[in-house]
């Protein structure tokens, strides 16, 4: 039970760490894209739609790809 816990706490802190790394570097070029003439969207819509659900996006597919790597078990 103790490399399960440490696989579980292991995950979760790569999948905060991930989730953290993730958030700020694409705003600067993703919001004057979105809000271009090309795509109509307001900045509003951009903020509390769009990056809102990436963001939330990423932890869960994070999340996701570590739980069912740290299940496999490796044979050495």
């Amino acid at each position: 039970t103790d490399y399960s816990q440490s696989l579980d706490e292991g995950t979760s802190l790569l999948c905060i760490y991930g989730f953290f790394s993730t958030v700020k570097p694409l705003e600067p070029f993703l919001i004057p894209f979105l809000t271009g003439p090309d795509k109509n969207l307001t900045t509003e819509q951009v903020y509390y739609f769009i990056i809102l659900l990436f963001q939330y996006y990423c932890l869960y597919n994070m999340y996701i790809f570590f739980s069912f790597f740290s299940k496999l078990e490796v044979i050495y």
